[in-house]
This record gives C-alpha cells, structure tokens and sequence, in this order.
C-alpha cells in the first residue's frame, strides 16, 4: 500500500508539473494511426506517470470531441490502474484546473470503480471552479443515492440537473416525479434551458415506467399539460425539440393527434414521433370502428408513408372494422409507393 501512495504522489506531480509546448507530435499521430487494440497494447507498456503525462499532451493536441474518442484506449489503460490511486489523490486531480476534459472523466470512474466515498464528489458538485461537464460525469457515474441524486437536480441547471432526474426515475420513480411537481409549482417563471429539459425526460422516463390507470389518468391531466406548457413558452429551440421527444414518447391517441397536428411543430420532430408510436399506431388501427377514430394516423401516413401501416389499414378494412371508401384506397396507394419500412425499435 505504501508503494502505491508513493507512486501515485509520482503521477500527481506529473499532472501538476512543467506543461508541455503545444504542438502535435509525430509520435502521437502515429500512435493514433494504430487500431484501437493496438493503442491499448501500447499503453498498458507505460508506466502510470508515463500514460499519464502523454494523455495530458495529447488532450491539448486534440481538443475536439471527435478528436478525443481516439484516446479511450488510453483512458482505459488509465481506469484499469485505479487502485494505485488514494482517495485525496483523485479529488486532487479532478479538482485541478489544468485536468482536461477526458481524463478528468477518468479520474472521476477510477473514483467510483474503488468505491471511494461519494460525499466527496458532492462536494466537487457544489464547487464552483468545477467544470460543468465534470459535474455532469460525476452526476451519471458516481453511487449517489436517491437523497444525494434528488439535491444535484434542486441546485443544479446544468447537465446534471438532466442526468439525476433520469437516474431518480429509474431508481425511485415516484420520488422523480414528486421533485418535479414542486420545482414547477414553486418556480418563479425562470427556468433553465435543463432544468426545462431535464423536467421533460424526467416526465416521459415516469410513464415508460408507470402505466396503470391512475398514473396515465395523471399524465393526461398534469405532466402533459406541464410539458406542453413548456413547449409553448419556452424560447429555446432546444428545449422545444425537447419537449416534442418526450411527448413523442407517451403514447396516448390525443397526444399523438395533437403532435401531428400542431403547424408549430416542424416536419422532421412530427418523423421522429411518428417513427417513435410505430406499434402504437398498429394498435390505434386494430381498435378502430371507423376512419374517424385514427385521423391523426391516416394524416401521418402523409408525412411518413410506413409500408407496415398500409398493411394493418388493409387488415382493417378485409375485417370490416374501416371502411373500403376511395380516400382510404387511395392513401394505402400513395404509401405502397412512397413507402417505407417501420423502425420497429421502441418498447411501447
């Protein structure tokens, strides 16, 4: 145990020592020439400080997203090297201001893989130096519980917010949907761009997860109107976009028709609903007792031919549950040409 805290205050010193003139090494970009396996073989050869200092070269090198996906077999020679690392050690390496984004993600999965107490990740949380990407990442990853997950989404407008609502929803549902309600009733009118999104995902996370009569009987009556709410008044395209997903996902007849419906709400968001309610609209179709009972469906049929849907309206109409009518020959028609498959991928 003492080799390794010595080794570690090694690595420690590394990060924090002399930087590094920025310009991109022929030795970098040849690693990164090599296959994925190849890169990790590599870096398991180095010593900790040695992998260390490189992926700090290399962040600087290579700043854009894209970019840093080529280091991930670098970061997991890192992680795997989690035990050579103290508790203090890793929160001083997060905490430090010359961290980069990547391998400050690292330290903080090297943190959780120990089990290393998650207070302390609270308080990075609540540090304002901290960057809100990094809280993000803690957020997702570290072992919070309900409790700890339910005060990052009260103090945070960030990313987080979005992340502890998701992870409170899968956890403890009701609890999700309680923070909910009195963030939005106790609001004074300013919200974030993800606290607004966070509040929406939230929403539709609860109803993949509760559908009995009571929580649909609730949907219908508090959370859609919240979200359409948000829909209406919120500025940010993002948060519409948002907001129009997370409808997309609660699957009930009227909503679907008001999506479909609604001229505020552009072409491509009404494709990803329509996509989205694939098997929902099957059954809207095989419930149906006359063409007027799936309008919404029949008019998505004109943004989004499906071949499938085509099939179930012929089904219908062999049953005698639709009518043989001229209009509804000639939709089935206009799919079978324009048409394509369903992407049959959601559980709903």
């Amino acid at each position: 145990m003492k080799k390794r805290m010595i080794l570690a205050g090694v690595l420690l010193a590394a990060v924090i020592g002399a930087s590094v003139p920025f310009c991109v090494r022929m030795s970098d970009r040849h690693l990164l020439s090599k296959s994925e396996d190849a890169v990790y073989a590599e870096a398991k050869t180095y010593s900790t400080s040695r992998l260390i200092r490189r992926i700090n070269r290399m962040e600087k090198q290579f700043p854009e997203i894209q970019e840093k996906q080529k280091l991930l077999p670098l970061y997991t020679a890192l992680i795997e090297r989690s035990d050579e690392f103290s508790e203090e050690q890793l929160v001083s390496l997060i905490r430090k201001k010359e961290t980069l984004s990547g391998i400050d993600e690292a330290f903080v999965a090297m943190y959780s893989a120990e089990g290393y107490d998650p207070s302390k990740m609270m308080d990075l949380l609540h540090d304002p130096e901290i960057a809100d990407h990094t809280k993000t990442y803690i957020t997702a990853h570290c072992d919070f519980s309900v409790g700890e997950l339910s005060e990052i989404f009260r103090s945070n407008d960030g990313k987080a917010a979005t992340f502890a609502i998701q992870r409170i929803t899968v956890k403890d549902s009701d609890t999700a949907m309680q923070l909910i309600r009195e963030f939005v009733n106790s609001d004074s009118g300013s919200i974030s761009e993800e606290k607004s999104i966070s509040i929406c995902l939230g929403i539709a996370g609860y109803y993949e997860e509760n559908r009995t009569p009571e929580d649909i009987e609730a949907m219908k009556n508090i959370y859609i109107p919240m979200i359409k709410r948000i829909f209406e008044e919120d500025q940010s395209p993002l948060v519409k976009d948002q907001a129009i997903y997370a409808l997309g996902r609660i699957c009930d007849y009227d909503l679907f028709a008001w999506l479909i419906e609604n001229e505020k709400i552009d072409k491509e968001l009404k494709i990803s609903v329509i996509q989205r309610n694939y098997r929902p609209m099957k059954r809207w179709i095989e419930a149906a007792k006359s063409a007027n009972e799936i309008q919404a469906v029949l008019e998505a049929m004109q943004i989004l031919p499906t071949l499938e849907i085509a099939d179930a309206l012929e089904t219908a109409m062999q049953q005698g549950n639709l009518a043989q009518t001229d209009e509804m020959l000639s939709l089935i028609k206009h799919i079978r040409e324009n048409g394509i498959h369903a992407i049959d991928k959601y559980d709903n």
